[in-house]
């Protein structure tokens, strides 16, 4: 069994200064560290970590990192808890965000959220419904 202390996310970036700007200026993640071709910002209880496209295939091989497969589609969610998702929302479009569709209440308890970053990952902000 594999005991993780923590969980990060890395997410693989062609538009590598624009998804960096994303999350540094526009959502407002903290730096934690910053390096050649990767960047990893404070995320809560974990790390997001932004690669360049071009130092992942260098690491992991382009047919790993499916770069040029076609129809690869998304293959991640990134889901954020918030305090308050209504309240994220309004502060994310006052900073030129475009959402997907507004906050909903969804029936698993849920009220979220989503939008798109630069690389066209979907990000979905949530705050658990009080019972």
């Amino acid at each position: 069994m594999l005991k993780a202390k923590q969980v990060n996310v890395v997410l693989f970036a062609a538009k590598f200064a624009d998804t960096v700007s994303f999350y540094r200026n526009t959502i407002g993640f903290p730096v934690a560290h910053e390096d050649d071709g990767i960047i990893d910002f404070n995320a809560g209880a974990g790390l997001l970590s932004v690669l360049n496209l071009s130092v992942a295939k260098e690491i992991f091989g382009t047919e790993a990192v499916l770069a040029d497969a076609p129809n690869a589609g998304h293959r991640l969610e990134l889901a954020v808890e918030v305090p308050d998702v209504d309240a994220a929302y309004k502060a994310l479009r006052r900073q030129g965000v475009v959402f997907l569709k507004p906050p909903a209440d969804q029936p698993w308890g849920q009220r979220t959220c989503d939008f798109v970053d630069p690389e066209g990952n979907i990000i979905e902000i949530f705050t658990w419904k009080q019972a």
